[in-house]
């Protein structure tokens, strides 16, 4: 049995995050597919509020940088669709500070195949 906040009080409108090792999204004891139910503060209240848990796919995108000397990876990630992107930036052989960086909208072109 999940208890959220419990015993803490938390207030209408209020965020409550924590992190619980024994809520795990895979294997054979996965909460995904299962459902929560949010119940009030006294014993035995009515639900306030259920919905099923349904597992998101992370998405990703990475880049590996190999230019005049400079190289690393570029990742993107966000854990579900219009989630906040994490972006982290791993990059060595800089010559000089960097200006800033931006996304293109089209791809590069691949590179011509080898005797094509």
């Amino acid at each position: 049995r999940l208890m959220l906040a419990s015993g803490s009080g938390a207030q209408p409108g209020s965020r409550v995050f924590y992190t619980d090792l024994q809520l795990p999204l895979s294997g054979t004891d996965s909460v995904a597919g299962r459902s929560i139910v949010v119940h009030g503060a006294s014993g035995g209240a009515a639900r306030l509020a259920c919905a099923s848990l349904k597992e998101q796919v992370a998405r990703r995108a990475r880049v590996l940088l190999s230019m005049a000397g400079v190289s690393g990876s570029v990742e993107f990630e966000q854990s579900y669709a219009g989630s906040p992107t994490k972006v982290t930036v791993d990059v060595a052989g800089l010559t000089q500070r960097i200006g800033g960086w931006h996304v293109h909208m089209y791809p590069l072109p691949e590179p011509e195949e080898a005797g094509g």
